[in-house]
């Protein structure tokens, strides 16, 4: 998606400086705050299997794109050096590293499923490239509007288009998807009857 990705990347030019600088957590505080957001990825990832045969692959990519959009405006809301904004970025990592870990499996699995054997390295790369493309647009664009209407708007900037982005999913077939379809297998051609001939004659 990438209209996420050039939002992701807007967010996440200016995030760094936003946490030290404007709210002024030491490096150590950091740390452990986004090694909360670890284990809860290593938890979204275990659970994507439960929750997809639950929801169904399509509903458990939603939510897991809305609640990781919107765990985004916890960032920005957080003000200082205090306890209250330490909670809010643990906040954060639980809930939105979680939740897109889940959406990142079920895409990447709906991507496999539907490309052909032959083709899915240069689908992967192609996303892969396309992607990171939106991404470095987005941080372009997240260090000029930084400058211009300062870095805690530019967050919430970002965070409004990730969660917009949204829709495009939400308004999109894959929403009701229940179960990924079955991988696609090309037919193998047999030989023709005079080939096989052929060969047999040569052996």
């Amino acid at each position: 998606m990438l209209c996420r990705e050039f939002f992701a990347g807007m967010f996440g030019a200016l995030v760094m400086l936003y946490m030290v600088r404007d709210l002024g957590f030491p490096p150590g505080v950091l740390g452990a705050i986004w090694a909360v957001g670890g284990i809860s990825s290593l938890i979204g990832a275990a659970a994507a299997g439960p929750a997809t045969r639950r929801l169904g692959i399509g509903p458990a990519m939603l939510a897991g794109l809305l609640v990781s959009s919107a765990a985004m405006f916890l960032i920005p809301l957080a003000k200082g050096a205090t306890v209250i904004a330490a909670l809010l970025l643990i906040l954060q990592q639980i809930t939105g590293d979680g939740a897109a870990t889940l959406y990142e499996i079920g895409q990447i699995s709906l991507r496999q499923a539907i490309a052909l054997p032959r083709l899915l390295g240069r689908v992967n790369a192609s996303a892969q490239f396309i992607g990171l493309g939106a991404t470095l647009i987005g941080s372009l664009s997240g260090g000029w509007l930084g400058e211009r209407i300062g870095v805690r708007a530019t967050l919430f900037l970002g965070a409004s288009g990730m969660l917009m982005s949204s829709l495009w999913l939400a308004l999109s077939p894959v929403r009701t998807l229940r179960a990924a379809p079955e991988p696609v297998s090309e037919p193998v051609a047999e030989p023709l009857e005079g080939e096989c001939s052929r060969a047999t004659h040569r052996n």
